[in-house]
């Protein structure tokens, strides 16, 4: 089983929307990438609680399981889980065209442990961590969502769908696509072959040869133990930039947080107790650059992606956040195997089937697969019933039906009918039993699919998970979640907190197809507060509660040192809550430099304090910049006796009839004794320069500047006029433009 980096999920001042194609029946994961390991041919990830009190972390005897690769599942009478109907032509020349031949492979694949595999890493894990055997629970991974496919001698076919065109050897494959795992973690898939592709399978079969090769790409999600992802952007710079950006074409949020990563106008910021691992370093800077790509398409880029949004003041806590133990962030494993179809004559005997065919009506197959755990669920059983309808070559109906009741130790049952070439369609249903003694109907539906998944999902459960997602578990005592199911006037109630960030509630609704739900989170804080959220409709089954914007800003305020340090031997930050407060002191001297301040504040009291910057530079002269009053979590240092100036050439044509750019700088300001005057030499049309000058004494940043254009292959340069201007994002543009 391979693992690669894959996105996030999570709430930014705004929530991301998350895909769901997987449902997982079984008990909900703190799942952490820290102290996993390794025991023979499976990744072991350990459970994790976390306490309320300060959230510290605390290992358990659960784990999860990893497979590097999966495997043949095992059918309810343990044999090998296939089957193969191979519909031969008859060599008879004279016989009925119309003789449809080909065959039908139905093949399980597992993703877990088998049992004695199970019983094998209890034992080593109670081994290893001095744990009792009976304490150690093994849990399968909690997949969130994931695709599985299937191919046969290199073909896909179609990923189930109807009538659509397969190749040489296969005319369909069902059951590829969006994972929907069940069980012990089985897919089910049903090969439609050829005459040329049954041929080959018998004769694979025979010689023992591998044809069939699985591929699993699933997502799980883990949480960030013992480190905190620390995300933030100047939102004015940030504003300005995308301007900028806007003025050239289309803002893309990718180029716009390269650009103010490069000026150090944004970044990333991981702490932890204990290094990080290179490879997770790495993908939690990728989930970092991810988040602050999100907050600025959400809060600082127009919906139409053509423009700036007007800044607003209240973004600076969205483009600053702090991801702590509660975040979940996505990975993906991807695992892939060859298939091994065993072909002893056991196995033949009681799992390959010839039909020598000659004339109409020929053999359908159907298989049903009904995934259910009946021992532990609120399902106790399922009864399906199949019929098919058609008419015969002689005129005469062709009629046949069957019921197959699915409980504890039975999980497949086969349909056989004879069918015509041209309707080759059945009908099912299926009545539901529940535990509490209800039952429930599943509408009768027509389908040609030879593989028929009666899955949880549908038959009148609600299984709804609900799990924490963007909560600062340190200053939450306890999250509830109140639930609502208003068609049935059914309620529940589930609480939350750092020993268990997930939960869920079934409940039997009867409704093959459920209605909206309703649910709503309450936030008790630990300073003493009560935080109730609105009531939520159609919420999806999968519930990520993230706390409420502002219930937990005004705990601290991150001062992040941003901008260029060059002249500045160092920037001193005074805060203080009140004009009559003491104050707290700051130094900076590099860019990327971070310092958290936390103020005493009142319950429930909104985040307000003074701030007063003095900037020290080499030659010893200090510049104090007064207090002014502040109100957003993140305080961006930089040298406000500077002003800089971002030059942005994308608009020129530089590699093409200009080799090189040169923007000669003036800013003269006699009452403040200042004379600076630079060139900016840009060669590449996508690296922006960069021009900082000392502010005046009034704080004016007016400037003048003048392009030269330097022609390809020598020539006259081409020198503009000069032009005033006072933009912080100065956009060049051609001479003719």
């Amino acid at each position: 089983m391979r693992i690669e980096t894959l996105s996030y999920a999570s709430k930014c001042g705004f929530v991301f929307p998350i895909a769901l194609c997987l449902g997982y029946n079984g008990d909900l994961a703190v799942l952490t990438l820290a102290d996993n390991l390794r025991m023979g041919a499976f990744t072991i990830f350990r459970d994790v609680a976390l306490s309320a009190q300060g959230g510290a972390r605390t290992l358990t005897s659960t784990f999860y399981v990893l497979p590097d690769a999966p495997r043949l599942a095992r059918d309810d009478d343990g044999g090998p889980a296939f089957r193969f109907w191979w519909y031969r032509r008859p060599l008879d020349p004279g016989a009925a065209a119309v003789v449809r031949a080909g065959g039908l492979l139905i093949v399980s694949v597992d993703l877990g442990p088998t049992p004695d595999e199970r019983a094998q890493l209890v034992h080593d894990l109670a081994a290893r961590f001095q744990f009792d055997a009976s304490a150690v629970q093994l849990l399968p991974m909690p997949f969130v969502s994931g695709t599985v496919a299937l191919s046969f001698a290199a073909e896909s076919g179609a990923a189930g769908a109807a009538g659509a065109a397969g190749g040489e050897l296969t005319r369909r494959v069902a059951g590829s696509g969006p994972a929907k795992l069940a069980g012990d973690e089985q897919a089910s898939f049903a090969i439609e072959l050829t005459a040329d592709g049954a041929a080959l399978l018998a004769e694979a079969l025979d010689k023992k040869l591998d044809v069939l090769q699985v591929r699993y790409d699933l997502v799980y999600e883990y949480h960030l133990d013992g480190v905190q992802l620390h995300v933030w952007c100047d939102a004015r710079k940030a504003q300005a930039t995308a301007q900028a950006q806007a003025a050239l074409g289309a803002v893309d949020a990718s180029a716009l947080r390269v650009a103010l990563t490069a000026s150090r106008l944004a970044g990333v910021d991981i702490t932890s107790e204990t290094p990080v691992p290179a490879d997770q370093q790495a993908a939690l800077t990728a989930l970092g650059q991810k988040l602050i790509e999100a907050a600025l398409a959400a809060t600082v880029i127009a919906e139409d992606g053509k423009a700036a949004r007007p800044y607003d003041p209240a973004i600076a806590g969205t483009l600053n956040h702090t991801f702590t133990s509660s975040f979940p962030a996505q990975q993906r494993a991807a695992a892939d195997a060859i298939l091994a179809l065993p072909a002893d004559d056991a196995t033949r005997a009681s799992r390959v089937r010839v039909v020598d065919l000659a004339t109409e009506p020929q053999p359908i197959d159907v298989v049903i697969v009904c995934p259910i755990d009946f021992s532990a669920g609120l399902i106790s059983a399922v009864h399906c019933f199949l019929a098919y309808d058609g008419t015969g070559p002689d005129g005469k109906p062709v009629h046949r039906a069957d019921d197959f009741l699915f409980r504890t130790g039975t999980s497949r049952a086969t349909f056989h009918a004879l069918a015509s070439a041209d309707s080759r369609s059945y009908r099912w249903h299926a009545e539901v039993f529940y535990r509490d003694g209800s039952t429930a109907v599943v509408p009768e539906v027509a389908s040609d699919e030879r593989l028929l998944v009666i899955a949880v999902d549908g038959l009148g459960v609600l299984d709804v998970e609900v799990a924490l997602r963007d909560v600062p578990l340190a200053g939450v005592n306890h999250v509830i979640v109140d639930l609502e199911y208003p068609p049935k006037q059914q309620a529940h109630q589930l609480i939350l907190d750092g020993a268990r960030t997930a939960d869920s509630w079934q409940v039997v609704v009867g409704d093959v197809q459920p209605g909206a739900l309703r649910w709503r989170a309450t936030f008790l804080t630990r300073d003493g507060r009560r935080v109730a959220g609105d009531w939520r409709s159609g919420g999806p089954l999968r519930i990520a509660v993230d706390a409420p914007p502002g219930l937990m800003a005004m705990a601290s305020v991150q001062l992040v040192a941003a901008g260029d340090f060059q002249g500045v031997a160092q920037i001193l930050v005074e805060l203080r809550e009140t004009a009559s407060a003491g104050a707290t002191q700051l130094r900076f001297t590099r860019s990327g430099q971070t310092e958290t301040w936390t103020p005493h504040l009142a319950p429930g009291a909104v985040l307000a304090y003074q701030a007063r910057t003095t900037m020290l530079g080499d030659d010893g002269i200090p510049h104090d910049l007064g207090w002014t009053d502040q109100d957003s979590p993140l305080l961006v240092v930089r040298d406000r006796s500077r002003f800089t100036v971002q030059v942005v050439a994308r608009l020129l044509d530089l590699g093409g009839a200009w080799s090189a750019a040169l923007v000669a700088f003036e800013q003269l300001d006699p009452p403040a004794g200042l004379d600076e005057r630079d060139t900016v030499v840009l060669r590449d049309r996508t690296i922006d320069g960069h021009w900082s000058f000392h502010l005046g004494s009034s704080g004016q940043h007016r400037y003048r500047y003048q392009l030269m254009l330097v022609p390809k292959g020598g020539g006259q340069r081409r020198v503009l006029p000069w032009h005033d201007a006072e933009d912080e994002v100065l956009v060049l543009r051609p001479p003719d433009a």
